[in-house]
């Protein structure tokens, strides 16, 4: 009688991480290749809480801005002035961002915007084709 019920408890496990794995491919299909990448770059901050996660999902030049904040943000974070750590953790916490618009600015440029409860557009990311992949910038214009 004990193998049965663990028998079904694995199978119950089973058919739960395949419902999982499903889902999460499903939202996957759903996103665009640049919401993609916004939502890649975006677990890989909140799991680290820290910037430098994201400098496989930015352009070269959006990387050279994190590596010259980097020391500075360093410094503020030692000295309590300045916890980057502690807003970044306190924003992957908000379960109301979503995307919202996506607007192309070109073949190889688009607007990514997140909405949230509290505002139609919470973000607004510049998303360009560098060297065939698509990757968030730091430029604006």
């Amino acid at each position: 009688m004990m193998n049965a019920v663990d028998s079904m408890k694995n199978f119950c496990l089973a058919l739960l991480l395949i419902f999982g794995a499903t889902f999460y491919g499903c939202v996957s299909l759903v996103l665009s290749p640049r919401q993609q990448v916004v939502m890649s770059a975006l677990q890989a901050m909140c799991e680290t809480k820290n910037t430098k996660s994201l400098s496989p999902f930015v352009t070269d030049d959006a990387r050279l801005v994190l590596d010259v904040a980097d020391p500075l943000v360093n410094v503020l974070e030692r000295t309590g002035i300045f916890r980057l750590s502690d807003q970044i953790a306190a924003a992957c916490q908000d379960k109301s961002v979503k995307f919202g618009d996506e607007i192309k600015v070109s073949d190889d440029r688009y607007l990514v915007r997140l909405s949230s409860d509290e505002k139609k557009i919470a973000y607004e990311l510049v998303v360009v084709r560098e060297r065939g992949d698509w990757k968030i910038s730091s430029v604006k214009r």
